[in-house]
């Protein structure tokens, strides 16, 4: 719920509205699902995009970098799983 709130202010253009969202979204995925969740890697994704939006390349790429490292752990996971 947070999390897509947070991309619907993105793309409307609404950047202090989502970040709000997004950061919300993202702590409380951290607590609930844990640090490595992929629902924590989207929510990184999606403040990444919103800082490049913004123009805050520094932060954006830290944000996708860290969506990436999460994302990349959940596929070797699914794969050893099968």
């Amino acid at each position: 719920y947070l999390h897509n709130l947070g991309g619907f202010y993105t793309l409307k253009g609404d950047y202090e509205r989502a970040e709000n969202y997004l950061k919300r979204a993202l702590e409380t995925r951290e607590k609930a699902l844990g640090e490595d969740h992929f629902e924590v890697g989207r929510t990184c994704g999606a403040l990444a995009r919103l800082d490049a939006f913004k123009g805050d390349a520094a932060q954006a790429l830290a944000f996708q970098t860290r969506a990436n490292r999460i994302n990349e752990k959940n596929i070797a996971l699914n794969l050893a799983v099968g």
